[in-house]
């Protein structure tokens, strides 16, 4: 199946479905083609919880079946997203407004983040685990919080030797 370049969804449960981040990692395995055992276990899920939403991805025309290999005993059909971007209009979705919307969908992938980041931050530098950020002036008055994997100030570093992970 040669897929469309882009797709705008118009049904509102559709676009709500994929503004939320788990249903979303269900329909997003299906941007290439998969067979629903191969997606069900690159999410390592049951079959039968992927089943339940690819219908329904069906039935909202965001995934079609896109062919069928024989085989002895039952043909493996596999699935394709319809196309290879897919636009939610603005208005299908339940959100007031554009920062609301972006806000929901943004907190769970920054909470993920926060947490990795947190992780990979004691892994480089275990000491930090006791330690903080640091808060600075940079040229031009302008003033950086650096989030970085900084030891306390007791234990013997060089600050310089140690960069930001993140700096806001």
């Amino acid at each position: 199946m040669t897929q469309k370049h882009w797709h705008a969804v118009n049904n509102a449960e559709a676009a709500q479905a994929l503004l939320d981040p788990e249903r979303l990692k269900n329909f997003a395995v299906f941007f290439q083609e998969q067979s629903l055992s191969k997606a069900a276990k690159i999410l390592n899920q049951p079959v039968s919880s992927l089943k339940y939403h690819l219908e329904k991805f069906i039935e909202w025309g965001l995934v079609v079946h896109s062919r069928t290999e024989p085989r002895k005993g039952k043909p493996i059909k596999y699935y394709q997203a319809v196309a290879e971007q897919i636009f939610i209009p603005f208005e299908t979705t339940n959100h007031e407004t554009w920062t609301q919307m972006m806000h929901s969908l943004q907190a769970p992938l920054l909470k993920q983040y926060c947490t990795d980041f947190v992780l990979a931050a004691q892994d480089l530098q275990p000491e930090a685990s006791q330690g903080g950020m640091c808060l600075r002036v940079l040229e031009n008055n302008r003033h950086s919080l650096d989030f970085s994997a900084l030891p306390p100030p007791n234990i013997n570093f060089q600050p310089d030797a140690i960069k930001p992970l993140w700096n806001s």
